[in-house]
């Protein structure tokens, strides 16, 4: 049994995710019908804009734009690691649309031609997390006022059995769940990003939103279909390639050098669009990739990240 059509929608956002966006969105193209509905979700916000050049692509590639605001950022008197998570539950509340969403991360690419497993009656579907994080489940159930879930489920990688708890990169949401789950899902990232809370609970901050997902699947008794590994395929755990694998969450570019399938698609929206070139000039990660050096990419993403850090350092040392 097929589902009834739904809409493919994922982050576009300035920066780094606005080269993975058009990654996503290139595999996406290449292996779906054209008239496969995809929906490229960008936030409003101050320093979240995306360039002409991008647009411009999205276009050719027949994307559809929706423009959101993200309300918690627009909240936050700072930014934290993790906050821009925010944009999986803001985009969806926003679209406020009368169809099913496929949501997907923008750190994933397609390989295969058809989506054969979104059929029956699905609600609510996502893959298990590849690991579980560390921390004190009752006590979050606790903080959040809602009971322990009876149900246990393994994670795929480590394979530790525990709550409920899914990787939101790949997301089936029918429309008639879509609302309410989405509500909770953000009242529950609120609750975890509160001060108050991130002293009270030791847990993963950066992945509040996955911890936020399974409070919300409490709150609302929701029946989550498990997908299988090769749904959401963590390749930066297992190295190779499943030979049944459809999207590969990859995460940076030092591992989608590594992997040549992945590789090919990086070559191949370069060749058709040359203005991405110019996207990619913005990160140095990213454009080493076109040279297809994992090593120098590796070390550039640790220089990128920790640039605040070695600034300081660096100041220090001259005083």
């Amino acid at each position: 049994m097929s589902l009834s059509p739904y809409i493919i929608v994922f982050i576009a956002q300035g920066g780094e995710l606005e080269i993975k966006s058009l990654l996503l969105a290139y595999s996406l193209r290449e292996n779906l019908p054209r008239g496969q509905r995809m929906l490229a979700a960008i936030p409003s916000n101050p320093g979240a804009e995306i360039s002409e050049s991008c647009l411009k692509i999205f276009s050719k590639l027949s994307i559809e734009i929706h423009h959101f605001k993200n309300e918690f950022i627009d909240r936050r008197h700072s930014e934290s690691p993790g906050d821009w998570m925010s944009n999986k539950f803001e985009s969806l509340l926003s679209l406020q649309t009368d169809e099913n969403i496929l949501f997907l991360d923008s750190d994933i690419i397609l390989l295969k031609k058809e989506l054969s497993f979104l059929q029956g009656k699905i609600k609510l579907a996502a893959k298990p997390a590849d690991v579980r994080t560390r921390l004190d489940w009752k006590k979050l159930y606790q903080l959040a006022g809602l009971p322990m879930p009876r149900e246990e489920i393994a994670t795929t990688v480590d394979l530790e059995s525990g709550p409920p708890y899914f990787n939101t990169g790949v997301l089936f949401l029918h429309k008639d769940i879509q609302q309410k789950i989405c509500k909770s899902w953000k009242r529950y990232f609120m609750l975890l990003s509160h001060t108050d809370t991130k002293e009270a609970l030791d847990f993963d901050y950066f992945h509040r939103d996955q911890l936020a997902f399974s409070l919300a699947i409490q709150k609302n008794d929701l029946e989550v279909s498990p997908l299988e590994e090769v749904h959401n395929y963590p390749i930066r755990h297992r190295k190779i390639i499943h030979e049944k694998a459809v999207f590969i969450h990859y995460h940076d570019p030092g591992t989608l050098a590594e992997n040549p399938e992945l590789y090919d698609y990086l070559i191949r929206l370069h060749k058709n669009n040359p203005s991405f070139g110019r996207i990619l000039r913005k990160s140095l990660s990213w454009y080493l990739t076109l040279v297809r050096a994992p090593v120098l990419i590796r070390i550039s993403l640790i220089f990128v990240r920790n640039y605040a850090r070695i600034r300081k350092i660096l100041r220090s040392a001259n005083h």
